[in-house]
């Protein structure tokens, strides 16, 4: 058998039927019930997600992610339960929220508070600092509460 150069000489043995069947490895046509690459892709995606939002909500701090703007991205159930037990509004609270206006809206007693956690959130979000921690007050009707709040750079 002569050799080919671009042939391993265990390339040159292969049986037809075999040559055939590597063949027929075609990315899987649209109502085939095989999942394709892409398919396959976001599903691993979702499932990461998935998973990135139940360690999230197992987690008993109240944690919520900002992007680069001070929109609320994500929040864990924690934080969705203070929220609820407080009866916040959406716009505060969720997921449709801007925390920095959240803070800038603030009036009355509690607004030098929120002015100086906006403050350094910011410092945070444009890169001036790494961290910034602030105990803060967060009345509900019934108690008396406060917090600390920790920002912390988030680099995906």
């Amino acid at each position: 058998m002569k050799k080919d150069a671009n042939k391993s000489p265990t390339a040159a043995k292969l049986h037809p039927l075999a040559k055939k069947q590597r063949k027929r490895k075609p990315a899987s046509p649209k109502g085939s019930g095989v999942p394709g690459k892409s398919e396959r892709a976001e599903e691993a995606l979702r499932a990461s997600m998935q998973f990135a939002q139940a360690t999230l909500d197992a987690l008993t701090t109240y944690i919520c992610v900002l992007d680069e703007n001070g929109a609320i991205i994500t929040t864990n159930a924690a934080w969705r339960e203070l929220g609820a037990s407080n009866k916040a509004r959406p716009q505060t609270f969720t997921k449709v929220a801007n925390y920095l206006v959240a803070c800038d809206g603030v009036i009355g007693p509690e607004s030098g508070e929120a002015e100086k956690f906006a403050d350094g959130l910011r410092q945070v979000l444009i890169g001036r600092s790494d961290l910034f921690a602030m105990e803060y007050p967060c009345h509900s009707p019934t108690e008396q509460r406060w917090f600390l709040g920790r920002v912390t750079r988030f680099v995906a």
